[in-house]
């Protein structure tokens, strides 16, 4: 044993299964995919080795030649898309709840302000009338902010299937 692989993903990013790397002169079987490590340019790198592989063998068939940052990004694209759907719906949930929360708000103020322009003419502090304000609010808000955490708590459990290898 000259080393050991973690769990590799090429077949699928769900699809991990056991396999024995043999080196090249070494192998029962011939060669279908090559890959090689190295630094610098990709695209140097890519005609260097097609050279060398014309060099060493002139009918040798070279297809679909890419770096593995391409081969990565392909097979990512579908969760990629997912998760900025998903943070896109999300992202208008938000808005139209503090929208729609506003609208109530505002409409509430606007039920209450003969109500509130008859405490203030009678005598009652400023104190008082922004307390009661904010209590009216607070009445309507916070029920909706714990519902809103149980529910972000329990999506939070639904989206880790979604995600990989984020912790």
């Amino acid at each position: 044993v000259v080393g050991v692989v973690s769990d590799v993903r090429y077949r699928g990013i769900d699809d991990v299964r056991l396999d024995v790397y043999d080196p090249l002169l070494q192998a029962r079987l011939e060669a279908k995919d090559v890959v090689i490590r190295g630094s610098g340019d990709a695209r140097r790198l890519i005609s260097a080795v097609q050279t060398e592989a014309r060099h060493l063998d002139a009918g040798v068939l070279i297809a679909g030649v890419t770096t593995l940052d391409n081969v990565v990004a392909r097979a990512m694209a579908p969760w990629r898309f997912t998760t900025w759907m998903l943070s896109l719906f999300a992202g208008m949930a938000v808005a139209l709840s503090a929208l729609g929360l506003f609208s109530l708000v505002s409409l509430d103020m606007a039920d209450r302000r003969h109500e509130l322009a008859l405490r203030i003419a009678l005598g009652a502090s400023r104190e008082k009338v922004v307390r009661s304000v904010l209590v009216s609010i607070a009445r309507r808000i916070v029920p909706g902010l714990l519902l809103g955490v149980i529910a972000s708590a329990v999506g939070t459990q639904t989206l880790r299937a979604l995600l990989f290898d984020v912790e």
